[in-house]
């Protein structure tokens, strides 16, 4: 039977952990509990919902199709959306920028 006796505690914290060579730095922190402008539709990311205009959330990327299903934590609504629907949305609003970055 192992023993279960505890590990010697190592670092500066008391953590098991060895200690990380380099400080980490904020600089790449994204905080994705701040809210989208309203109107920015995109590919992947959340849409409002149609009915109660709460964030929803996406429930399946049909990668296939280009069809996004998605779901309001809110009102329990559920809809869907097309790639291009949102690329006619962008496009009916004069924001006529690719899909594609790279292109």
């Amino acid at each position: 039977m192992p023993s279960f006796r505890r590990r010697p505690r190592t670092g500066k914290s008391g953590s098991t952990r060895p200690e990380s060579p380099a400080p980490l730095t904020d600089e790449a922190v994204v905080d994705l509990r701040d809210p989208l402008p309203p109107g920015n539709l995109e590919w992947g990311l959340p849409t409002l919902c149609p009915r109660c205009e709460a964030w929803g959330y996406i429930d399946r990327l049909d990668l296939v199709q280009r069809v996004m299903q998605l779901h309001c934590p809110t009102c329990l609504f559920r809809w869907e959306i097309s790639e291009a629907q949102i690329e006619g949305a962008k496009a009916a609003r004069g924001g006529t920028e690719s899909a594609d970055p790279g292109a």
